[in-house]
């Protein structure tokens, strides 16, 4: 994710490799309540393109005494630097003071600037407690032109949702819609597939799946495309990624996000190019999940 405030920030897996700055990532931890004040200990390795570890830090997070859930962030800055040329904005008078009496003995039609850059390629981050791998997630750094080339590819893609991941060895059992808190209980989630345009802020979807245990920590990457469909056709409105992930001794995970139009910056990295409507716009929309290079699951739900 890039860093925003708390309540502002932005989660992807795809970042334009010539503007991004400091890329974070985030920890959601549920655990029963410690009792007392303590703190958890967590290594950050992050490696490159290369597959090298690039940077590795180490942070005390404080844990409250009633707290179940924590939430632990950090990040780091990874760009390298670049010296490029561009125009001189002072050349023409540089030419003009040239030869006067302390005036320039030459003059450069261009200027050096430093400007920085992360290497293109997948990015890997480890979190590390007691020595033992908890969370792994990835992102990449590319250019703006080929990110959104990938996913209009995808949204352009009409062929049936596979239904199973090949990592996981899981079968979608399903895909539901509903409103309201995204982290509550499953028992107490009200499913369905229509909406109040008037009332609704946010509709979760929850990805149901059934598998073995994978046997170690599976880091699930899944990308998720809305789309809108109106007298003109059907049209992708939304990008969102979920990092999630199957833990080594569970089966039959149910994995949950959201859409909503607080930010319009997932409106945006859909590749838009018109202006965002903001809010929800009576009508159909279809949600698409995509793991990989394979669409493994689609459904639909209607504002009215």
């Amino acid at each position: 994710m890039s860093f925003q405030q708390p309540t502002q920030r932005q989660y992807d897996d795809l970042f334009f490799y010539n503007a991004a700055r400091y890329i974070f990532w985030e920890l959601n931890l549920v655990h029963p309540p410690p009792g007392r004040r303590t703190s958890v200990t967590v290594e950050e390795i992050w490696k490159g393109p290369s597959g090298d570890v690039i940077w590795r830090a180490k942070h005390d997070f404080p844990v409250q005494e009633e707290l179940t859930a924590s939430v632990f962030w950090s990040g780091a800055r990874l760009a390298g630097t670049k010296t490029v040329d561009i125009p001189n904005q002072f050349y023409t008078d540089c030419l003009r003071r040239q030869g006067q009496p302390g005036g320039p003995s030459s003059c450069s039609a261009t200027t050096g600037v430093d400007i920085e850059r992360w290497q293109r390629g997948d990015y890997e981050v480890d979190i590390v407690v007691d020595k033992r791998l908890v969370a792994t997630g990835t992102f990449r750094m590319d250019e703006k032109d080929r990110i959104y080339d990938e996913v209009r590819a995808k949204a352009a893609d009409r062929s049936a949702a596979r239904g199973f991941i090949t990592q996981l060895d899981a079968k979608v059992t399903a895909l539901r819609f509903y409103e309201g808190d995204a982290t509550a209980s499953r028992t107490q989630r009200s499913y369905r597939t229509q909406f109040s345009q008037a009332t609704t802020r946010d509709v979760n979807w929850e990805l149901d799946l059934s598998h073995p245990p994978p046997h170690r920590w599976l880091p699930l990457t899944i990308e998720a495309l809305l789309f809108y469909r109106d007298a003109a056709g059907e049209r992708v409105v939304q990008r969102k990624v979920l990092q999630s992930a199957a833990p080594a001794d569970w089966s039959d995970t149910h994995h949950t996000d959201f859409f909503g139009w607080e930010d319009d910056y997932y409106f945006y990295r859909s590749g838009a190019t018109t202006r965002s409507p903001g809010r929800w716009m009576p009508g159909m929309y279809r949600v698409e999940l995509h793991v990989g290079n394979s669409k493994i699951a689609t459904g639909s739900f209607e504002l009215r």
